[in-house]
């Protein structure tokens, strides 16, 4: 990985655990053993178009951004201003500024927009909507496309529509890898 990504990736994590002890909100959600879950695909899988629903403070960004190839993009959407700031700049700090399209507002409406086929996407937002994000990107998934949701376990209740719809879906395959907060990596078999 590149050094100035890494760079910033553990300045992020040394600002989580002051904020940990603290006790002030989180700023990391996936934490690196999920970054790392999130590198791998974006690596091997080699995806032209990734999306990101929930975007923070960059961190999962900074992890798939870093594994993108000359000219892909990843699209990611937030609706706090104040979230958007700060990713851009640690983006900015770690040289991906230039891989990574930001989009500002609510993610609904600016995924019923997107028309690019969608090679992974990563869903990390408000926890009720997840169904509703993956339905409005459904059709634009690639086959192999995966999809990868955080919280699955930390959330188990309000997540639960979301992890019966891709395991009842006959185009996915589905499992849930207990890391952090629990992520269900999802890939488009057909």
């Amino acid at each position: 990985m590149d050094v100035h990504v890494e760079t910033v990736l553990k300045s992020l994590e040394e600002e989580e655990e002051r904020r940990r002890r603290e006790g002030r909100p989180s700023l990391l959600c996936v934490g690196r053993e999920g970054g790392q879950l999130l590198h791998v695909p974006a690596l091997l899988r080699k995806p032209m178009r990734v999306l990101e629903v929930g975007l923070s403070a960059g961190y999962s960004t900074l992890w798939m951004a870093s594994a993108l190839l000359p000219g892909a993009c990843l699209y990611t959407v937030e609706k706090d201003p104040t979230k958007v700031k700060l990713a851009r700049d640690h983006l900015r700090q770690a040289g991906l500024l230039d891989r990574v399209e930001i989009l500002e507002g609510l993610a609904l409406s600016h995924l019923k927009d997107l028309r690019q086929p969608l090679d992974m996407v990563f869903l990390d937002a408000a926890k009720d909507e997840y169904v509703a994000y993956l339905k409005a990107v459904e059709p634009l998934l690639t086959p192999g496309a995966v999809v990868v949701a955080d919280n699955v376990l930390s959330h188990r209740e309000a997540l639960q529509p979301y992890v019966d719809y891709v395991r009842r879906h006959p185009a996915f395959r589905s499992f849930t890898f207990p890391l952090g907060n629990g992520l269900e990596v999802t890939v488009k078999i057909a």
